[in-house]
C-alpha cells in the first residue's frame, strides 16, 4: 500500500445531474467537502464527463481545470488527481489532455504547488509518463 500526503483529493462522480449547489450546467464547477477520516483536508468533487460529448477533449479539460481551480480557491498546496476517463478518447489522448491542462494551470496557480496523478496499473503509469515527457521543456 502506498500512502500520499496531499491537502486535497479529487473525486470524479458518476452523477448524471450537475453536482449539488452548483449553477445550472455545473460540469465546469467543482465542490469541496471536508475529508472526514481521509488523510487530507478536502475531497474535491467534479462531475464525470458525459457520454457522447460533442467535444470530449474540451469537456475533460474543463473538468480538470475546475478541480484545479477549486484547489486553488481552497489555498491548498498539493492535490491528488485521478485519471478521469472519457470514452471517446484513447487512453493516450486522455493522458495528454489531463497533463496539458495541469501544465496550463501551473502558470496561473498562486497556492497550488504540486499535482499528483494517482494511477492504477502499469499501462496508466506508462501513458502518463509519456505524456509528461512530451511537455515542452521536459
Amino acid at each position: 500500500m502506498i500512502s500520499l500526503n496531499v491537502d486535497a483529493v479529487v473525486n470524479a462522480t458518476a452523477w448524471e445531474e450537475p453536482l449539488p449547489s452548483t449553477p445550472a450546467g455545473g460540469r465546469d464547477v467543482a465542490t469541496a467537502i471536508p475529508s472526514a477520516n481521509l488523510f487530507c483536508k478536502y475531497v474535491i468533487e467534479v462531475s464525470s464527463p458525459r457520454a457522447n460529448a460533442t467535444d470530449p477533449e474540451g469537456e475533460l479539460g474543463r473538468i480538470v481545470t475546475a478541480a484545479l481551480s477549486r484547489a486553488e480557491d481552497l489555498r491548498v498546496r498539493t492535490v491528488a488527481l485521478p485519471v478521469i476517463h472519457v470514452a471517446e478518447l484513447t487512453p493516450e489522448e486522455n493522458a495528454g489532455v489531463m497533463v496539458g491542462r495541469v501544465e496550463e494551470f501551473r502558470h496561473r496557480a498562486m497556492f497550488l504547488r504540486k499535482v499528483v496523478f494517482y494511477l492504477f496499473g502499469g499501462e496508466s503509469c506508462e501513458l502518463f509518463d509519456r505524456a509528461l515527457r512530451r511537455r515542452p521543456g521536459s
